[in-house]
């Protein structure tokens, strides 16, 4: 549900802004206001050398996993340490957090009866100001978003501070496939909301699923976009990095999917960029869009001294994967 970028529900994908796009393979992002997302271009690439590395083993899951107001305790890397839920009829649901760690993971859940297609506005508000909007479905699993301490900082937020966070929900929208537009829909009566926040666990005291017999075939999502390239990690030492030659031009996506938990980091010219966590044994995505030269984009790229044309170098480095990943770039 929360999320940072667009909502994937049954309309035809609009247009990508100038500046950047983020997304998740999972359904729903939140935007928080402020933040810009990223990334880059095509030249060629080399894998790198390096013996073969072994990771330390992290936390059997519990089984069942306790659930905190309708949400995992542990998700996404994060320990659920604030929630509140409340009746869709409610129209918001509320929670107060004392901010002890800027990374935090903010999760929302959406579950409540109605059509098919049914799409209800979320807004999200800290201390009673509008920070972002998005939206939630009828069966909207919970979610959420990792934010930095941009995120808060941009808004006069310290650390010890309390905060109040707030889902506040607007109109229903179903999408009209003959006018290829949203329109307004019955306001759901039966359901429930919830908000939560997480604070980050160290991956080896993060409590993993049990890795599976076999694990799930690689698949990259392509984003519909033709033009891309396809690279797949070391099947000898998955911890093995990639690195790339990339033009400085134009817009990129980049896409990043994995079969095992774990990390993959990137840097432009030792720049970091943008962390992937996978948390499942799934093949869960993540990925990230730019445009170079955008007077508005990331906090990273007012640090490139790369012009428009020359060769930068991307390196997309595994920590803690145990099996297959790979990425796609995509430029224009």
């Amino acid at each position: 549900m929360i999320d940072l970028g667009e909502i994937a529900h049954d309309e035809p994908p609009a247009p990508r802004p100038p500046v950047v796009r983020a997304w998740l393979a999972r359904r729903k992002r939140w935007i928080a206001a402020g933040s810009v997302l990223v990334l880059l271009g095509i030249g060629w690439y080399a894998v790198l050398g390096g013996p073969v590395r072994k990771e330390p083993t992290p936390q059997p899951s519990p089984a069942p996993m306790k659930r905190i107001e309708g949400f995992p305790e542990y998700a996404q890397g994060a320990h659920v340490v604030a929630a509140a839920s409340a009746p869709v009829t409610a129209g918001e649901v509320t929670l107060s957090w004392t901010v002890t760690d800027f990374g935090v993971t903010v999760f929302d859940r959406c579950e409540f009866l109605a059509a098919d297609g049914t799409l209800l506005k979320t807004d999200f508000l800290v201390d009673g100001v509008l920070w972002s909007g998005s939206g939630c479905g009828p069966d909207d699993q919970p979610s959420g978003s990792r934010l930095g301490a941009e995120a808060w900082t941009a808004h006069g937020i310290s650390l010890g501070d309390t905060v109040r966070l707030t889902m506040r929900l607007g109109k229903a929208t179903v999408f009209d496939a003959a006018k290829q537009i949203n329109v307004d829909a019955e306001q759901p009566r039966i359901g429930t909301i919830g908000l939560a926040v997480g604070v980050p666990v160290p991956f080896e005291q993060y409590p993993l699923p049990p890795r599976p017999t076999a694990l799930p075939s690689l698949n990259v999502p392509s984003n519909g976009e033709a033009g891309s390239e396809v690279m797949s990690s070391d099947s000898a030492d998955p911890l093995r990095p990639i690195s790339l030659d990339l033009t400085w031009r134009g817009s990129y996506d980049l896409s990043l999917s994995s079969t095992t938990p774990g990390v993959l980091s990137i840097t432009v010219d030792g720049i970091p960029v943008y962390d992937c966590e996978i948390w499942t044994y799934e093949g869960d995505s993540c990925g990230l869009g730019w445009t170079v030269g955008t007077p508005d984009g990331f906090a990273w790229q007012s640090r490139m001294t790369a012009r428009p044309g020359e060769t930068v170098h991307m390196t997309i480095t595994p920590t803690h994967v145990t099996g297959p990943w790979g990425v796609r770039i995509t430029s224009s």
